[in-house]
């Protein structure tokens, strides 16, 4: 893709269970404001390797592996849920970072929402996959794989194959045990700012704390929230789809107010 020297750039990390492939509609609409540059993780495309064994420690050290290689000289790097976590314990260059954006960001096992249907058969599954990697290679084969994943994340049957199709199953099903366990709190980086953009109906994370959180731990100079109407698992990925729910007058503020770096953040940028 063509980088433009008038645009900031952006580093962007998927959510869990995404990669470039199933948002390419969010990078062709950031891209009209932004270079982007999309970074998959280890087992969540084909192209990417899966790790022998799942850790934070070692998505974070591919993360910072990967922005040390694109050697720019400044970006703003943002995290989408799963993806926020990486992001925030990775160690980023003040100098160079000009600001994180969590998007839909997860925190920790205490504030998502998956509701009580979903949370059993997400800890039924993992029960038994985690611990014997047979069986979880069988069902990431399994006729019946996209139907559970759909129901599980609200994506379509179609969405859900792509998944099937390029993510490594051991890496999915390690990654989602960790999610759903991790009870370790957020430590918030206090030289870099953060624009929180949230949609506060979320039905997978619990917005409304995750604002308060936000608001009562990083500094009001330092933070910006921006609200969408985006799902955290969208039923379209379209280009048009993000544009309609995460409006371009949102983003315009958003880049406004990260080089501006105002005393006083702006008032929450409208849809």
């Amino acid at each position: 893709m063509a980088h433009s020297m008038e645009k900031e750039n952006l580093i962007l990390v998927h959510s869990f269970p995404t990669n470039s492939i199933l948002l390419r509609g969010l990078v062709e609409y950031l891209e009209d404001d932004f270079n982007v540059y999309f970074i998959d993780l280890p087992g969540f495309t084909r192209k990417v390797s899966a790790p022998q064994q799942f850790s934070m420690d070692s998505n974070v050290r591919y993360l910072e592996q990967r922005i040390s290689e694109l050697s720019l000289d400044s970006y703003i790097i943002g995290g989408i849920s799963f993806g926020f976590l990486v992001v925030n314990r990775t160690d980023l260059d003040p100098e160079r970072c000009k600001a994180i954006l969590a998007i839909e960001p997860y925190i920790n096992k205490m504030y998502l929402n998956l509701g009580f249907a979903k949370s059993l058969l997400l800890t039924s599954l993992l029960d038994t996959a985690v611990e014997n990697d047979d069986i979880a290679e069988k069902f990431w084969h399994n006729s019946y794989a996209d139907d559970i994943l759909s129901f599980l994340s609200g994506y379509t049957e179609d969405i859900s194959r792509t998944m099937l199709k390029e993510i490594d199953g051991g890496t999915f099903f390690s990654t989602a045990r960790y999610l759903i366990e991790n009870e370790d709190p957020v430590v918030f980086k206090e030289n870099i700012p953060y624009v929180l953009v949230i949609n506060k109906e979320d039905q997978t994370v619990d917005a409304l704390p995750i604002i308060k959180l936000f608001e009562s731990s990083v500094r009001s100079d330092n933070l910006l929230i921006v609200y969408t109407n985006i799902e955290h698992y969208p039923k379209s990925i379209t280009k048009e789809y993000f544009s309609d729910r995460f409006s371009p007058e949102s983003v315009s503020a958003m880049i406004n107010w990260v080089n501006s770096r105002v005393s006083v953040p702006v008032a929450n940028a409208p849809l």
